[in-house]
This record gives structure tokens, C-alpha cells and sequence, in this order.
């Protein structure tokens, strides 16, 4: 799936512009019906919520055009689910804020319950199908409050360029400041061909975003005085609380996830468009977060951003034909690449040099060629646990 964001303010009438606006309203009401019928029935099945829910929605947003009522009913629904199934993840975070809490003096959060979900929708934007969406050559025509609005535009050159075999399947309305942007939803079919046949280890940091099975590695050293300096901005203007102040960080938030946004796009773009390469390698590193490791090291952690670079790169491979794999990521920064013994010693910052050997290479380029090995050798385990010193 590939979306297509287009501004349509400049093609909106005053008329149009309202329009949309009471069928976000109305919506955003059908979405709070749902989540709390959702939970006091508990049940996140469309079939058994329409029976209870329809009649009260369309009393509730008589105008709302029935696709939208139902789509709205079943995105309530999919974040209750959603809720319910990663309670654990919520708790998790909950007890490592309510440790600090403790300490700070700060209000203590109450753990998660099962289908109590309070969310809501926060997004200004509602949800268009193909029952409420067409596009016919340049014109796209959806459903709004009390009519169909026609827009005449083009899809960005280079969206058609790169996904000539696209299929409209759905999307979104969304205001945003003084932009209305209308999101286009297409399903695109992914590369069959394999370009390529060697298998690249990747391991990704903090101190390098990415270091390759090859030796490339690509450092950290701008980003992380990049997010220094916002850090320091955002703190000293919090300090400050004018009215200048409060108008600049609002000005200034968004700004960090985009620079990062844009390291990340132009990596992977560069991982995935290697005619050479027929599957990369990762560490999977699932629930990194959850332990304690010392507040320094947990503000890096937090703001790493290694699951946005993992995202970009599998979808971008995916489309063109490039395999991405997981294997276990223990030992493998402590494991040597060269014997394959394991010492927490060998690894001293950036060097490593394995104490059995005496193998010297880049810490993180040792790691990535564990990972690419154990992937390559169809091991999950260390080699030679037997070597662990």
C-alpha cells in the first residue's frame, strides 16, 4: 500500500471547506459511540456493534453519509482492539513512569484495564472508502455532509513514475492548519524479481545509525547534536513560559521527527536501491525499551529512532525485490567474526579486538557480520557458547 498526500485547499469552496468540517465533526461522534459501545459490551465485532450502535449513530449524525458512518465504526472498533491486545506494552511503560513518578513526587498513572479504552479521535480527518470515494482520470469525487465533492488534480509525476500499476483503494480527509489534504490510499504490487543474491548483515546503534556486513558505516555524531541542540531549545523555553516562548515551541515541535524522518529515507533509500543485494539481515529488537539501563542511556534509547529506519526499509525493499530477515541479537557485538568466541572485553567503544585472536576491526562491523552469519548459518543461538568468557 502507497499513499498519496494532495493539498486541496486552493480547489475548495467556502461551501466545501464547511462541509468537511461537519462531516469530521460528525465523525468524530460516531467514533466515541462505537469505542464505548465497544467497551461496554465488550466485543469488538462490527456485526454485533451495528445492531446496537447503528440507529443511535444516525440519530446522533443524521448527515453523515452511511460508507463514512461505517468505516468511522470500524476504525473505533480496530483501536479498541488494538488497545486490548497491547495492554502489556501500555503497563510496561506505565511502571517505568510510575518509578520515576514515585521518586519526582509526580501523580502516579493507574495501570491499564482491559476494555477500557478512553481514546479518541485526534487526527481532524475522516475516513473515505471506495463506496464514498471514485477517481476518474484527473477528477476524484468523495462524500461529505449533505454532498459529493469534485476535485480536479494530478498525483504527484513521481508517484505515477515509480507505481504505474496502482489501485485506488482508500483514504482520508484531513484539515491541518490551513491545509486540507486529501490522502489517496493505492495498492501497489510488489517486485517478484530478486535483483540480486548477497546477503548484507545490518546493525543499527545509537553512536551509527547503521553499520554494514561490507564496513560501511554510516555515524550518529550529526544527528545527536542535532537532537542535542533541540533538547536544550525546548528545555531553556519551558524555562522561560512567555507567550514568545510557548508561539516558538509550538513553531519548533514537529521539526526533530522530520529531520530524522529525512536522515532515515535517504539511508534506506540507498540500502534498498543496491542491485547487488538479494536479503538484508537485522537484529530483531523487540522490547529493547522495556529495561532499566540508567536515565543517561534511557533518554538515548527513547530517542532512537530504530524502528522508523526498520519500517522504511521493508517496504522500500519490498518494492524492489530485496528480502529482509531477523535473527537473535544477543552476543553478537561481544561475538568475534573471525572465531566466533564470545568476551565482553573484546569490545571497547568503537574497536574491537577479540581477545582469543586478536582480530581487529570496527565494533559495529563485527556485529553485522555476526548478524549476517547466524542468518546465513541458520542460527539463533551463539555459535560457541562454550567460548563465553
Amino acid at each position: 500500500m502507497r499513499t498519496a498526500k494532495i493539498n486541496i485547499a486552493n480547489f475548495l469552496d467556502n461551501d466545501n471547506i464547511q462541509s468537511i468540517r461537519e462531516t469530521i465533526s460528525d465523525s468524530a461522534k460516531v467514533f466515541e459511540l462505537f469505542r464505548q459501545l465497544g467497551c461496554e459490551h465488550k466485543s469488538t465485532s462490527y456485526m454485533r456493534m451495528h445492531r446496537y450502535g447503528y440507529e443511535r449513530a444516525k440519530e446522533l449524525a443524521p448527515h453523515l453519509p452511511t460508507a463514512i458512518l461505517q468505516q468511522t465504526a470500524k476504525n473505533a472498533l480496530a483501536s479498541l482492539k488494538s488497545w486490548n491486545s497491547n495492554i502489556h506494552l501500555i503497563n510496561a511503560k506505565r511502571k517505568k513512569f510510575n518509578k520515576k513518578a514515585e521518586k519526582k513526587g509526580w501523580d502516579i498513572k493507574p495501570m491499564a484495564v482491559k476494555w477500557e479504552y478512553g481514546g479518541s479521535r485526534k487526527c481532524i480527518s475522516y475516513p473515505i472508502n471506495l463506496l464514498s470515494l471514485s477517481r476518474r482520470g484527473e477528477l476524484t469525487t468523495f462524500s461529505a455532509n449533505g454532498k459529493r465533492i469534485r476535485v480536479l488534480h494530478k498525483i504527484p509525476q513521481w508517484f505515477d513514475l515509480r507505481y504505474g500499476d496502482k489501485k485506488l483503494q482508500a483514504g482520508n480527509v484531513c484539515i491541518k492548519g490551513n491545509g486540507v489534504f486529501l490522502n489517496l490510499v493505492f495498492k501497489t504490487n510488489e517486485s517478484s524479481n530478486q535483483r540480486g543474491d548477497e546477503v548484507v548483515g545490518l546493525d543499527r546503534g545509537i553512536n551509527n545509525i547503521v553499520a554494514t556486513s561490507r564496513g560501511e558505516v554510516a555515524s550518529s555524531r550529526d544527528n545527536l547534536l542535532t537532537k542535542a541542540r533541540y533538547q536544550y531549545n525546548r528545555k531553556a523555553l519551558q524555562q522561560k513560559g512567555t507567550r514568545s516562548a510557548k508561539r516558538h515551541l509550538k513553531k519548533m515541535s514537529g521539526r526533530e521527527k522530520r529531520f530524522m524522518l529525512d536522515v532515515n529515507h535517504c539511508l534506506t533509500k540507498q540500502l534498498a536501491n543496491d542491485n547487488t543485494v538479494g536479503t538484508y539481515v537485522l537484529e530483531d529488537l523487540t522490547g529493547i525499551r522495556n529495561a532499566f539501563r540508567g536515565k543517561a542511556f534511557n533518554r538515548l534509547l527513547s530517542n532512537w529512532s530504530f524502528v522508523q529506519f526498520e519500517f522504511q526499509l521493508k517496504y522500500k525493499c519490498a518494492f524492489n525485490g530485496i528480502k529482509v530477515e531477523f535473527v537473535d541479537p544477543r552476543f553478537t557485538s561481544q561475538k568475534c567474526s573471525l572465531c566466533k568466541r564470545i568476551s565482553k572485553g573484546s569490545r571497547n567503544g568503537n574497536r574491537y579486538t577479540c581477545v582469543f585472536c586478536g582480530h581487529k576491526e570496527h565494533a559495529d562491523v563485527n556485529a553485522a557480520k555476526n548478524i549476517r552469519d547466524n542468518y546465513i548459518l541458520g542460527r539463533f543461538q551463539p555459535s560457541n557458547r562454550s567460548g563465553v568468557v
